[in-house]
């Protein structure tokens, strides 16, 4: 309702459920990527949508700020809707450059998971 009430239906789309390899692939049309989960410990949805160059809007003090870094790789917030507002505004309103240097963290983050370099490094942590 107030998706149509803002008259933003062609630029917010709620797809609901989607089988995984469809939701990987819907990241591709997108630009940002939000989920404040209260249960997310690591959230490899995160990794996808960065994977995906999506910026992502993430839940502070959760599992995955551990990865995710607030105005570097990811913009973490609380569930207040001011504060969700503030930070869509702030990316809204990236420069360019501001852009490109965050891409640059996103894919920088998302190298270091690749699958041989998680592998090792969790066997390391593990040692």
């Amino acid at each position: 309702k107030l998706t149509k009430k803002l008259n933003l239906e062609n630029n917010v789309i709620f797809t609901g459920e989607l089988p995984r390899k469809q939701a990987i692939d819907s990241l591709e049309f997108s630009d940002i990527f939000i989920l404040l989960s209260d249960s997310e410990t690591f959230g490899l949805c995160y990794l996808e949508a960065l994977a995906k160059n999506n910026i992502v809007i993430a839940k502070k003090n959760d599992g995955i700020d551990g990865i995710l870094k607030d105005n570097i790789n990811a913009f973490l917030v609380s569930k207040d809707p001011i504060e969700i507002k503030n930070v869509l505004n702030k990316i809204i309103n990236l420069t360019d450059n501001e852009i490109i240097e965050i891409q640059n963290n996103i894919k920088n983050t998302i190298l270091a998971y690749k699958e041989q370099d998680a592998a090792r490094n969790y066997i390391n942590n593990i040692q």
